[in-house]
């Protein structure tokens, strides 16, 4: 077992945590100044989300000396390593319900790197969602911080599974990029935002009203054309998402 993979089954100590980011070859200055900084539950959260990464990356052709970790005293670590696999235990029984009814072998190789990614992610909110538990009442500026990246991660999710869900019904592939919209003003973008939502709310009562009239229809014909329509209007929406999230990020 590694070390990263230790720190993750001992209980994620801070100080331990920083020593070992610290030894990795690919460490990020920025990212060390910050954890160097102290504890606070919102330097806990980058340090578990940049040591998952790292324990998921293969390791690197040359190594670089790592620094010697002491062992956190028995007494420390007992009641922290058993909250740990208690949070464990209920990521990985989650995990399973949310993920059982995907088949990742049988998903089309595009979509394999995405199901991977949206598996992380699982991973990471559950991780950030532990430390916002541990925050307390009064600390509302750090527990904003950690709700603004499980909001983020909520959006990313958000569209993969979408990708994911629509393989499992159509066998056909969703739009994966937004359109360019150069040249526009912010006040083009907000207006072309705006219009795109319109589009998002009508295409998708029209969906409703194609999947009310299929559950309703024995004709095999006629079923074939309502999953083509659906099929359409549903890839269309997801180009509006991908589209109102391109904007978002060129108004910021």
């Amino acid at each position: 077992m590694n070390a990263i993979e230790a720190w993750f089954d001992n209980g994620m100590p801070y100080d331990e945590g920083v020593a070992i980011y610290d030894s990795l070859y690919n460490k990020k200055d920025s990212v060390l100044r910050s954890l160097k900084r102290g504890k606070s539950n919102y330097n806990k959260s980058l340090l578990v989300m940049h040591l998952r990464k790292a324990k998921n990356q293969p390791p690197p052709t040359t190594k670089k000396k790592r620094k010697v970790i002491k062992q956190v005293p028995k007494a420390y670590t007992d009641a922290v390593i058993e909250k740990h696999h208690q949070e464990q235990a209920h990521k990985e029984a989650s995990a399973k319900t949310i993920f059982g009814s995907i088949k990742y072998a049988l998903l089309p190789h595009e979509l394999k790197p995405r199901y991977r990614q949206v598996r992380d992610l699982f991973y990471q909110k559950c991780d950030l969602k532990f430390i916002l538990n541990d925050i307390p009442p009064e600390d509302t500026k750090q527990a904003l911080q950690i709700q603004l990246q499980i909001e983020d991660i909520d959006t990313e999710q958000a569209l993969i599974w979408k990708e994911l869900d629509h393989w499992q019904t159509h066998k056909t592939m969703l739009p994966t990029k937004a359109d360019e919209f150069k040249d526009l003003t912010p006040a083009a973008l907000l207006q072309q935002k705006a219009n795109i939502k319109s589009n998002i709310t009508k295409q998708s009562k029209r969906i409703d009203e194609w999947w009310e009239t299929l559950y309703n229809t024995t004709d095999s014909g006629d079923i074939r054309k309502l999953e083509q329509k659906i099929n359409k209007g549903e890839k269309a929406i997801h180009q509006h998402q991908l589209n109102i999230n391109r904007i978002e990020e060129l108004l910021l």
